[in-house]
């Protein structure tokens, strides 16, 4: 077939949409739809996938999920276990000349194992004292765990200045009206979004408790070994 002169398409005045309307099936659309997009490079075919005018955000999770569930995890920066989330913490605390690491334990007391911080950091001030900041993390997709992360991060203001809990992505996109409920209750408590990369969102500054540098030091020392329990 010969090519046809796009100009002169335009001078016939056909309402192309409405035609191609008419004239094609679902299913054959679908196929044209196929064939047009085989022409179109990565960056296009994201660009019309997120397009609003296309596609709502549900179809294009649901689509993926569909296809496969990992697209949807990998697509949102969703950790695999908690702990991935530490990596952007400790970035950004290093960042604010604060000495930090995973897994640190708060100050024994009784007989029994000393809980630990998930992430915990220290700075010294310019007279000397010490601020220790301790972020609880948590991934698993449930309401309950909602509850559960608040509980163990007030657990840490008896220790620490300022207290974070961290949601995953897909945590707070699953239960975005229930965190951000939750959160506004908390008076003294900061919260972020966090992935594997990056901190995502802060929904909630960290108001700063007065708490003793002796109450600290076991928490400082192991941070100061570079450990990890």
């Amino acid at each position: 077939m010969a090519k046809l002169e796009e100009k002169a398409i335009r001078e016939l005045n056909i309402d192309l949409k409405n035609r191609l309307y008419d004239i094609l099936s679902k299913t054959e659309m679908q196929n044209v739809i196929t064939k047009l997009s085989s022409k179109m490079n990565k960056n296009e075919m994201s660009k019309l996938m997120c397009d609003p005018d296309y596609f709502t955000m549900d179809d294009l999770f649901n689509s993926l999920e569909k296809t496969n569930k990992i697209y949807l995890t990998k697509l949102l920066d969703e950790p695999k276990k908690e702990k991935d989330m530490a990596a952007p913490i400790i970035s950004r605390l290093r960042r604010n000349k604060f000495k930090a690491s995973r897994e640190v334990p708060l100050p024994k007391e009784g007989k029994g194992k000393p809980r630990k911080i998930d992430v915990a950091g220290y700075k010294k001030s310019f007279l000397g004292g010490i601020s220790v900041i301790g972020f609880e993390l948590k991934s698993e997709i449930s309401r309950g765990a909602i509850d559960k992360a608040l509980s163990q991060a007030r657990q840490y203001q008896d220790y620490c200045e300022q207290v974070y809990v961290c949601f995953s992505p897909l945590l707070y996109a699953t239960y975005f009206d229930q965190i951000n409920s939750a959160i506004k209750k908390e008076k003294r408590m900061g919260a972020w979004v966090v992935g594997t990369k990056q901190v995502y969102l802060e929904l909630q500054e960290a108001y700063a408790n007065q708490i003793y540098d002796e109450q600290q030091q076991t928490m400082v020392k192991f941070i100061d070994s570079g450990k990890t329990s």
